[in-house]
């Protein structure tokens, strides 16, 4: 899997300190690396609706966004 490129989204809220870090990947950064909160009950277009970034357009706070733009076909 590491030689696929892909986006790894985890909404952490304990994070390690610079003496904790003896792990890889997403467990290098957050602590709370099994009990961190899903984002995809936090699109701004509804749960599990992933939501498109518009540049200009605001979104209500504490909501996310995918974190560029995608492509319009």
């Amino acid at each position: 899997m590491a030689r696929v490129r892909h986006l790894h989204l985890q909404i952490g809220q304990q994070y390690c300190q610079k003496e904790e870090k003896d792990n890889w990947g997403c467990k290098y950064f957050i602590k709370d690396f099994y009990r961190s909160l899903n984002p995809h009950d936090y699109w701004a277009d509804g749960p599990k609706n992933v939501t498109c970034f518009e540049k200009g357009k605001e979104y209500k706070r504490g909501t996310l966004t995918y974190p560029i733009p995608c492509r319009k076909n």
